[in-house]
Order: structure tokens, then C-alpha cells, then sequence
């Protein structure tokens, strides 16, 4: 990995194949995650109380309006994050989204790499909630020695955290 981008899909897939194994873990459904730099944020108003198909097509033509590439070569995600604060002259019925956007190449080498090390991904998520998700769900484990340590998948190694 150079700066987020994912260089040999194959080496990838080897150290997860391997980090799995270290980890003893039976479960092959995983979480992957992408940096902060390798996505697009913008948060967005949109009309509340609109059907699901419609707001999608919504935030598809906002979010042409903030990406740097094509919007095919792009993954979209979106979020709501709750009503707009009422503006003056506005009546409150809005709502604020979260645009989140990556390369659709970029994405699909991590889902290659996932399948190559025989992983499922279940989950797509950016490196700062997956890291908040892991924190608050608990690694803490008990050392040969008696110490414990917090243990947890970050990029490509697994990190451990001493107490």
C-alpha cells in the first residue's frame, strides 16, 4: 500500500489471509475500510420526507457537483444525519446528509483483496468509524504474562495497545 492506494492487490490478500490466521478467528465475514484520504465528505440539505428512490437520485445529482472524477467511476454512500437547523426564512423541512464518496476502483481492489484471501466483506466502511466501531466493541485481551493488551486490525498488521 502507497498512501492509502492499494499497489499489489495479491500481497494485500496474502497479509490479510495471513492476519486472519494469526487472529484464530472462524469468522471469514469482515469489515474493510478505507482512508480519509481516499474518500469524499461533503455534507448536503436536501427536502425531508422524501421517498427512498427519490432522495438516492437526489444525492447522486449533488454529488456530481463535488467530485473530481466521473460520478460512474465513483462508490456512493449516504447518511442522514438529522433535520436542518432552521434557517431564517426557511419552514425546517430539510434535512442534513452525509455524501460519501471513493474511486469505484479503488473499493474494488480491497473487495479483490478480501475474496483472494478467502474473506467475505460484508462491510465498507471509512479507517476513523471502523476504528471507532473497534474500539467500542471491545479487544481486550489477556497475556501469557499476565498483562493485557487491546488488540485490533489496523491497515494491514494487527496492532496491539498495551494497558
Amino acid at each position: 500500500m502507497l498512501e492509502g492506494n492499494i499497489e499489489d492487490v495479491q500481497g494485500l490478500a496474502d497479509a490479510l489471509r495471513q492476519a486472519w490466521r494469526d487472529s484464530g478467528s472462524g469468522c471469514i465475514r469482515v469489515a474493510l475500510a478505507m482512508p480519509a484520504t481516499a474518500l469524499i465528505t461533503h455534507a448536503i440539505r436536501l427536502p425531508a420526507g422524501l421517498p427512498e428512490e427519490q432522495l438516492e437520485m437526489l444525492v447522486e445529482l449533488e454529488a456530481a457537483h463535488y467530485m473530481p472524477f466521473p460520478l460512474e467511476d465513483a462508490n456512493l454512500d449516504f447518511f442522514t444525519l438529522g433535520p436542518a437547523a432552521p434557517l431564517a426564512g426557511k419552514d425546517g423541512l430539510e434535512i442534513d446528509v452525509l455524501l460519501v464518496a471513493a474511486r469505484r476502483a479503488s473499493v474494488q481492489r480491497r473487495l479483490d483483496a478480501a475474496k483472494t484471501a478467502g474473506l467475505l466483506a460484508v462491510v465498507m466502511d471509512s479507517e476513523a468509524l471502523a476504528l471507532q466501531a473497534a474500539m467500542a466493541q471491545g479487544g481486550w485481551q489477556t497475556l501469557p504474562d499476565g498483562g493485557s493488551a487491546y488488540q485490533l486490525a489496523w491497515g494491514l498488521a494487527l496492532h496491539g495497545f498495551a494497558r
